[in-house]
C-alpha cells in the first residue's frame, strides 16, 4: 500500500514566508555570490525552492540532509530541476550533529537556514556548533523551530547559555 505524501505546494507558502521574514527582519537584500545552506532540507527542499524564488541571483544553495532523499519524484517542476542541472542547487548528505562530516564547508557558508526541522535534531548544541564552524566571518543563521512545545524543552537550555540568549527574539 502506497502512502500519500503531502505535496510541495502544501509547504510552499510557509517556506516562502520564512525566507521572506529573513529578508525583511534580517535585512537580506541580496544573496548574489552568497552560499546558503538549508539544514535538514527535507524531501521537498522547501527552503531551497523559496530561496530561489525570492533570490533568483543567489550564488549557491546547498541542500543538507542526513540521509539520501533525492529521487525523481521530488522534482515535479522544471524550474527547480533547471537549478539542479545548472548546479545552483547542490546536495550534501551529512549529519549536522557531527562536525567532521561537514569539514568541507568549514568557514565557507554565508547564510544557514533551517525551517521546520531543527526540533528533530537530538543534540542541538552540537548542531549549532557545527553551523557556527561552517559560517564565514559575519555569516548569519535563521532557524524556525517550535518554542511552545513541551516535547522540545531544549530551547530553555540553549537560551540559558550566555552566548545564545542575546539572540532570543520573542515576537509572541
Amino acid at each position: 500500500m502506497d502512502i500519500e505524501l503531502p505535496k510541495w505546494t502544501e509547504y510552499k507558502y510557509k517556506a516562502v514566508n520564512f525566507i521572506y521574514e529573513c529578508k525583511m527582519k534580517l535585512n537580506w537584500k541580496t544573496l548574489t555570490d552568497n552560499t546558503v545552506m538549508d539544514v535538514r532540507c527535507g524531501m521537498y527542499f522547501s527552503c531551497c525552492r523559496a530561496i530561489l524564488n525570492i533570490y533568483p541571483d543567489v550564488g549557491c544553495v546547498i541542500a543538507l540532509q542526513n540521509s539520501r532523499t533525492c529521487n525523481d519524484k521530488i522534482f515535479p517542476d522544471e524550474g527547480f530541476e533547471k537549478h539542479v542541472d545548472d548546479l545552483k542547487v547542490t546536495f550534501s548528505v551529512a549529519d549536522i550533529e557531527t562536525r567532521i562530516s561537514l569539514q568541507d564547508y568549514k568557514g565557507k557558508i554565508d547564510k544557514v537556514v533551517s525551517w521546520n526541522a531543527f526540533h528533530e535534531i537530538r543534540d542541538k548544541e552540537r548542531a549549532l556548533e557545527s553551523i557556527f564552524s561552517m559560517l564565514k566571518p559575519g555569516g548569519e543563521v535563521a532557524i524556525s523551530f517550535y518554542l511552545r512545545n513541551a516535547t522540545y524543552a531544549w530551547q530553555r537550555k540553549m537560551f540559558s547559555i550566555g552566548k545564545w540568549n542575546q539572540y532570543l527574539v520573542c515576537t509572541i
